[in-house]
């Protein structure tokens, strides 16, 4: 319980930032358990989201597992 708490936190400061792309007017990130999906239109939001998960993470003891971190890049270009 105290995870999700902690989470939660993580997550709201994330879904504050607002850059991303958005999936039925809705932001950037999905979550599941202890799983996290970033969403962006470019790498750079992508970066600037995880950026800050990284470091509402770290405020509250948390840390992203570098070793189970993937991710992915598409373009219709």
């Amino acid at each position: 319980m105290l995870f999700n708490f902690v989470l939660e936190y993580a997550i709201k400061r994330v879904k504050e930032n607002q850059d991303g792309l958005k999936l039925s007017s809705k932001y950037h990130l999905l979550v599941y358990a202890d799983g996290v999906s970033i969403l962006g239109v470019g790498v750079s939001s992508m970066e600037k989201n995880m950026d800050t998960l990284v470091v509402a993470n770290k405020e509250t003891g948390l840390e992203v597992n570098a070793d189970k971190t993937k991710y992915m890049v598409m373009s219709r270009y």
